[in-house]
């Protein structure tokens, strides 16, 4: 089934919208961060509280793992498990968790990193629950690498770094076991999608050199489980507007959407079986 996901922002307030065919308004309130991949998650601010929560289709609001600190970056493998980072335990940059569901209808929480020299940002685990990336950054310090493990009985093994050097990335997406990562990086104030597979290395998507590129750019890209589409927000193709693009990785092909009327954030795909 094709599903793509995306929050349409106006004022402050996001609208997660769904499918390709027609439009659901999930819930309008202030939202951080959601995947499409299984169950909506996101992120919900309430006063200086930030906490992980599950969207239900009648609007109903889950909580996962509540503390009195700040969770943020939900990420959800096909089994329900969801990756996070939290401040919860005092390092100064954070660490990440993994979230289970139990038998009591309640969920398990486990400390996956204890770093107190760096911080993991925005992490991402893939679909089948097998690998995590993220970006690794020191702290008080912009630039970072992004860094992938395998995650084997709630445990992260195996570091390797995907980019070598820090730079400014944000943004990343991982496809099924770790297939294609993709993430998005800023150069000289311009935004590019890149791209990484074990057979190819790193390679940058686009956007193509138009001259006029200040602020502007590809950026937030998501990539399909099945790694073979990325999708992004194009805001170069069509001056002073943003529109939804997707990228055939393997035949190098774009298609665009057009744009509704807010502004788009933080798209993502279950797959596509049309194109």
């Amino acid at each position: 089934m094709t599903f793509l996901g995306y929050w349409e922002f106006r004022k402050n307030t996001g609208r997660f919208i769904s499918g390709l065919g027609g439009r659901r308004n999930v819930m309008n309130v202030n939202l951080k961060q959601v995947t499409a991949y299984g169950p909506i998650v996101a992120t919900h601010q309430v006063g200086n509280d930030q906490d992980i929560v599950i969207l239900h289709g009648n609007n109903r609001v889950e909580t996962i793992s509540p503390s009195p600190s700040l969770d943020r970056w939900p990420s959800i493998e096909r089994m329900g498990d969801i990756l996070f980072q939290s401040y919860r335990d005092g390092n100064p940059g954070g660490d990440l968790y993994l979230a289970e569901s139990n038998d009591s209808n309640g969920w398990d929480t486990y400390r996956l990193t204890d770093n107190p020299d760096v911080e993991y940002i925005l992490p991402m685990i893939d679909p089948r629950g097998n690998f995590v990336v993220a970006i690794e950054r020191e702290l008080m310090v912009e630039d970072g690498r992004i860094i992938l493990w395998e995650l084997e009985d709630r445990q992260l093994t195996n570091a390797r770094y995907i980019t070598e050097q820090p730079e400014r990335i944000n943004q990343t997406s991982i496809s099924e076991n770790a297939g294609v990562i993709c993430w998005e990086k800023h150069v000289d104030g311009v935004y590019y999608v890149c791209v990484w597979t074990e057979q190819d290395g790193v390679r940058i998507l686009g956007p193509p050199d138009t001259g006029q590129l200040q602020g502007k750019g590809w950026a937030q890209p998501s990539v399909s489980p099945d790694g073979v589409y990325v999708t992004f927000v194009d805001s170069v193709s069509n001056p002073g507007s943003y529109l939804l693009a997707i990228y055939n990785l393997e035949t190098d092909k774009i298609i665009w959407f057009e744009g509704c009327g807010g502004y788009f954030m933080f798209p993502c795909l279950s797959g596509l079986s049309w194109w």
